[in-house]
């Protein structure tokens, strides 16, 4: 296999992960809509009961919410480095 072909392989391989990492982009955000809608809801159900587990709800909502927005600045890190090899 030659120089050329190599590169064009690895380039291919490129196009292909940054592809699928915009896909994964379109999910978590997604995702991030339906949880801002669900610590809505569990907020306000705090906010009414003031009990302890609603508070865990909304505590573990947040939290997710948390860890996906940064799984997405992850993954548009990555996007943003395989686009620049294209």
């Amino acid at each position: 296999m030659g120089s050329l072909d190599l590169q064009k392989l690895v380039r291919a391989k490129h196009m292909a992960t940054a592809e699928k990492l915009k896909g994964e982009i379109e999910d978590w955000k997604r995702l991030i809509g339906v949880l801002e809608k669900q610590l809505k809801v569990s907020t306000k159900m705090f906010e009414k009961y003031g009990d302890e587990t609603s508070k865990k709800f909304m505590e573990s909502d947040a939290e997710n919410l948390i860890f996906v927005k940064k799984m997405l600045a992850e993954d548009r890190k990555l996007l943003d480095a395989y686009e620049a090899e294209l």
